[in-house]
């Protein structure tokens, strides 16, 4: 059995128009939810060997800060492929997982991971900032579970935890 989380970036500032896309950072509220969510993923033992992770800034800036709150260091790969990506490429990501990792993060953005968590379980809600998707898949290799299906073990959105 694989398990996959899914995780959107926190919020971040509005782009400006002279401003590039991927270098947004977050907002202090987005820093702060993705904290709080990182002490939830601890406090929840939902543990990752793997993230796999877009380059741009706010995906970086929200995968430390709940790294941050987690008392593990799971290796971190940065995929320019997930910049932005839609779900078929979030798919084959997956797919590309080294079969000895048993728990892997995806961070990245919407719709994709909204669309792609939706195929793997029929039933994924839909993805505000700094929300994760938890799935378990009970292929063994990720080039099969990347494909589903998957039972969405649990879905949390930052905004819905307690403040410490």
């Amino acid at each position: 059995m694989k398990r996959l989380l899914l995780l959107r970036h926190a919020k971040a500032m509005p782009a400006l128009a002279s401003e590039d896309d991927a270098e947004r950072f977050l907002t202090a509220g987005g820093r702060d939810d993705a904290e709080r969510l990182g002490r939830f993923l601890k406090a929840s033992d939902y543990a990752c060997e793997l993230v796999l992770c877009s380059p741009a800034r706010r995906t970086r800036d929200t995968l430390e800060a709940v790294l941050s709150q987690c008392c593990s260091r799971p290796m971190v790969r940065f995929l320019k492929e997930l910049y932005l990506a839609d779900a078929k490429t979030i798919r084959a990501a997956v797919a590309g997982a080294s079969d000895t990792v048993g728990v892997l993060m995806i961070v990245g953005h919407n719709p994709g991971l909204e669309t792609y968590a939706r195929r793997l379980t029929g039933s994924a809600p839909s993805f505000p900032a700094c929300a994760a998707a938890i799935v378990d898949l009970t292929a063994d290799r990720w080039s099969e579970a990347a494909a589903g299906p998957g039972r969405l073990e649990r879905f949390v959105r930052a905004g819905d935890l307690p403040p410490e």
